[in-house]
């Protein structure tokens, strides 16, 4: 009977570990384009409706990152699919953004591009 307990409390657990390390990463990467939109000017923040289709993308860019990460061993393997889901969800989020966020966003995706390319 223990042993039961201790099965299901150690399951529930990393059950809401899992959940919190998907919010966390959710709201990382909200915020951190927030922070890089608002650098170019504050009229170019996320509105409500951006935010909320923001977020399914990234907890579908969440799970991606999780199954590569479960998936592949060899840090090149590792490297080359990151890079795959990245630029896939780029585009998924491109389409969520205005025509001027987009190109406020443009030089610092082409640098992150470019520092991948170099690797």
């Amino acid at each position: 009977m223990k042993y039961a307990i201790v099965l299901l409390f150690l399951a529930i657990f990393s059950f809401c570990s899992y959940g919190q390390k998907n919010i966390d990463y959710i709201n990382l990467q909200t915020q951190d384009l927030q922070n890089n939109l608002q650098k170019s000017g504050a009229h170019l923040k996320l509105n409500n409706s951006q935010i909320a289709d923001l977020h399914q993308i990234f907890e579908d860019k969440f799970q991606r990152v999780e199954m590569v990460l479960a998936r592949y061993t060899e840090k090149s393997e590792v490297s080359r699919e990151m890079t795959r889901v990245e630029n896939e969800f780029d585009a998924r989020v491109a389409n969520v953004l205005s025509v001027d966020q987009r190109l406020a966003l443009q030089p610092k995706q082409k640098k992150r591009r470019e520092q991948s390319a170099i690797k």
